[in-house]
């Protein structure tokens, strides 16, 4: 438990996470992805996103979320617990 919270702790300061306004439903995707194809699979995604001029910043902060993310055990273990802190990152930006 006390490594998600401090997790979430970091995330709610970073700056990349924090000054980002995200889209629910592209949040919502990416978070499907890790849950069901894990982290690979949802970073080809956002690469693929990061060409589309309307995700662009949306996709390079979640690339760097996702990075973090890998580091954490509980949640390379757990992808459904990485994708619902993924769908919920529209409480940490703007």
């Amino acid at each position: 438990m006390g490594e998600i919270r401090g997790f979430l702790g970091r995330l709610k300061r970073h700056p990349a996470v924090r000054n980002q306004v995200y889209s629910k439903d592209f949040l919502y995707s990416v978070g499907r992805t890790v849950e069901k194809r894990g982290f690979e699979e949802a970073r080809l995604f956002l690469w693929d996103s990061h060409y589309r001029g309307d995700l662009e910043s949306q996709a390079v902060s979640l690339l760097g979320v996702l990075g973090e993310m890998e580091d954490v055990a509980v949640f390379r273990r757990n992808r459904a617990l990485s994708g619902r802190v993924i769908k919920g990152l529209h409480h940490y930006g703007r």
